[in-house]
């Protein structure tokens, strides 16, 4: 992931699976995740989506985020982000935060988000 954060702060480490408008990022944290950090995660990933070489952006809005369940644990959670709607340098996402990519994982966080490109 090629995005201006550094450690502690850069979460989102690699992609991990990218399919149409959906695309899953490898995640880490140091410590148990807040809901800040999960949300930061989340925006971090949508800079998955794009192929150059630095993605730089704003977090400007979210919506309907909720925690699932609390994170009991530090480590590797995945984000999946789908892009809902784009227009000029505005995008729009839906998202939830999993412990693993098992099919019956339940999420941890779930909600969406508008990121302003630069």
């Amino acid at each position: 992931m090629n995005i201006p954060h550094l450690p502690p702060v850069k979460f989102a480490r690699e992609v991990a699976a990218k399919e149409g408008e959906t695309v899953t990022v490898r995640c880490f944290f140091e410590e148990v995740p807040t809901i800040g950090m999960l949300l930061e995660a989340v925006a971090q990933s949508s800079a998955g989506f794009s192929d150059q070489s630095e993605q730089k952006g704003f977090l400007v809005q979210v919506k309907k985020m909720r925690l699932q369940k609390d994170p009991k644990r530090a480590g590797e959670y995945y984000a999946r982000v789908e892009a809902v709607a784009s227009m000029a340098n505005v995008s729009q996402f839906q998202f939830e935060v999993l412990e693993t990519l098992n099919e019956d994982s339940a999420p941890v966080a779930a909600g969406g988000f508008t990121i302003y490109k630069l």
